[in-house]
């Protein structure tokens, strides 16, 4: 199979950087272009915008929200695969960026580690095995990140909500309780974040029962994680056919 054409987006970026360079040791991958606005002197390889870049077969993007928003319109003329981890996208970004699927193979996720995805299908087998326990979200970050809670924390909030509503509980997210002195509502599921130092991520989802509880953790020691999952979905990607695709079709893939 020949070399798969990648363009990076939010190259100048820790991720970025990581990025650039896992797919340009790769033999399977050729870089054709790397994207940020943001890039100063010392990176005269990066360039501004992605309308310039040649043609590539897949936009590798863990830029910024406003990065991949502006992106939107470029991708629906190249018609390119596009694997999307970008965090603090909004419902409506992501309808945006999904609305692309009908004409090319697009794949949203907010952590693209293995681990994590396993990680999701066990809190979904948890969820719908102890749909009368508590369970909450433990997340914790390193002190530059943006956004809180994190859009992992979130996913697997999402899981365990689906799974539930699915057996007929309904449940809702909170992220803030500060201004609320009344008991836990049994329907609902908290997420709490931390930030500090240079935790490149850890999330726990735990429920809490009579007398006894189940943590379910994932540990992140290295944003490479990120990047090397990367680097085996977007293989995987660009030869699916047009359509929206997430971790968890990664996932079966692999484990069939």
């Amino acid at each position: 199979m020949k070399r798969v054409r990648v363009c990076i987006m939010g190259a100048a970026g820790r991720m970025g950087q990581i990025l650039s360079r896992l797919y340009s040791e790769d033999p399977n991958y050729e870089v054709v272009a790397r994207i940020d606005r943001n890039a100063d002197s010392a990176q005269p390889s990066v360039i501004a915008e992605l309308s310039d870049a040649p043609e590539f077969d897949i936009l590798v993007d863990y830029s910024v929200a406003a990065a991949t928003r502006g992106a939107i319109g470029e991708m629906h003329r190249r018609k390119a695969a596009w694997l999307v981890g970008t965090t603090g996208l909004t419902d409506a970004d992501r309808a945006e960026i999904l609305a692309l699927a009908e004409n090319a193979p697009i794949f949203v996720a907010s952590n693209t580690s293995f681990g994590v995805a396993l990680m999701q299908r066990l809190c979904a087998q948890a969820s719908a095995a102890l749909l009368d326990w508590d369970c909450e979200i433990l997340e914790a970050h390193h002190h530059s990140k943006l956004d809180a809670p994190s859009g992992t924390a979130l996913s697997i909030a999402k899981t365990i909500a689906d799974t539930r509503k699915s057996h007929g509980r309904d449940t809702s997210v909170v992220t803030d309780r500060s201004g609320v002195r009344e008991k836990r509502d049994p329907q609902s599921i908290g997420i709490a974040s931390l930030r500090g130092g240079t935790v490149a991520g850890e999330h726990s989802a735990i429920w809490f029962g009579e007398n006894e509880r189940l943590e379910i953790r994932h540990v992140a020691e290295s944003r490479e994680i990120f990047a090397r999952g990367a680097l085996r979905i977007a293989r995987w990607l660009v030869v699916q056919k047009p359509g929206a695709w997430n971790m968890q079709d990664f996932l079966d893939d692999v484990l069939r």
